[in-house]
């Protein structure tokens, strides 16, 4: 289940969960899998001082490593670690996270990659997460002495992490500071409406809209009243969408909205609705050269997709009729039929 969970939001080449073996004094990999096959267990002896799973639980510290050759002597006295699997794949990415529950030591979950700089702090953040309920399984399953408890106390974990995977989902797919969707659930959603409207030979449009002189903004009110503003802006695309609209934050002060079965017309009507309704929050703004309150530039693309056109050059349609706008005094949208 927690292999199954981390493959959701990263690329792990290899996965592994050893367990503290106080007896014995090894740490003991019950589950280890590289590239989908799964390993022989193996065990590490506790006093190895080459071990990044037992520098990890022993000071009960996540280790992450971005480029094994470079970093791997930062935790470790000597290189005898493998980092070379059967095929010869250099893995070059790795992360350790102690598993423990009030100082006691559980043992250790590892991911690990085979390119540089694969794990970023969402992803950290992410096996954190697992790595607390992890815990409390693997302590339950070992601790339990009777099988109803055992058997209740399994469902209670899966449901926490089947919790955690839907916050780390939202997090993953829904921009921090608006509340909205970001950059990469527009990439999949823009994917699968292409999809669909070319194979039923369907128009889409696209609109790609920013906020007017958003640097002098940031520069002059201060970020804080610039992130407020952003969130402004969200809430009101949020509330003018259409059902079968879907908006994203595409980064800064840019957002973008995917229209399904919408003609260019009815999307420059639609962006000009909204555009209106922005200039009457009447948002201040004195050092805007267009208005004296916050306003927004849009531009807008429709096509029916077929084989002679790509998502790419369709987005960036969008993003010419935006500068396009821009160039010819913003605050307004203009439309390109691609």
């Amino acid at each position: 289940m927690l292999h199954d969970t981390v493959q959701i939001f990263m690329e792990a080449n290899e996965f592994g969960i050893a367990i503290y073996n106080e007896k014995n004094r090894t740490i003991e990999y019950k589950y280890l899998i590289e590239n989908n096959v799964k390993n022989n267990m193996h065990e590490v002896n506790f006093d190895n001082k080459a071990s990044l799973a037992v520098k990890c639980l022993k000071e009960n510290k996540i280790i992450v490593i971005n480029d094994m050759h470079n970093e791997y002597l930062n935790y470790v006295d000597s290189l005898n670690y493998s980092t070379t699997n059967k095929e010869n794949y250099e893995l070059k990415s790795a992360i350790y996270c102690p598993l423990t529950i009030d100082n006691n030591l559980i043992g250790v979950i590892t991911v690990q990659a085979f390119k540089k700089n694969s794990f970023k702090m969402l992803t950290v953040e992410m096996i954190k997460a697992l790595s607390s309920y992890a815990s409390i399984a693997i302590n339950n399953a070992i601790k339990s002495m009777d099988l109803l408890i055992e058997v209740e106390q399994r469902r209670k974990v899966q449901l926490q992490l089947e919790e955690t995977n839907n916050k780390l989902i939202y997090l993953s797919e829904n921009d921090g500071l608006t509340g909205i969707p970001n950059r990469r659930k527009f990439d999949s959603i823009i994917s699968n409406e292409w999809d669909r409207a070319k194979e039923k030979k369907s128009i889409i449009s696209i609109i790609i809209f920013d906020i007017d002189c958003f640097k002098q903004y940031n520069d002059n009110y201060g970020h804080t009243d610039g992130d407020d503003c952003i969130i402004k802006i969200s809430n009101v695309l949020r509330q003018t969408l259409m059902k079968k609209y879907f908006a994203a934050r595409y980064g800064g002060d840019e957002f973008v909205i995917v229209l399904p079965d919408t003609t260019i017309e009815e999307a420059i009507i639609y962006g000009e609705d909204f555009r209106r309704i922005v200039e009457k929050l009447s948002i201040p703004h004195k050092f805007s050269i267009v208005k004296d309150c916050v306003t927004v530039t849009l531009g807008v693309s429709a096509i029916i997709p077929n084989n002679e056109n790509t998502i790419i050059e369709f987005i960036r349609s969008a993003d010419n009729a935006l500068y396009n706008a821009k160039n010819m005094g913003k605050n307004q949208i203009i439309g390109f039929n691609y």
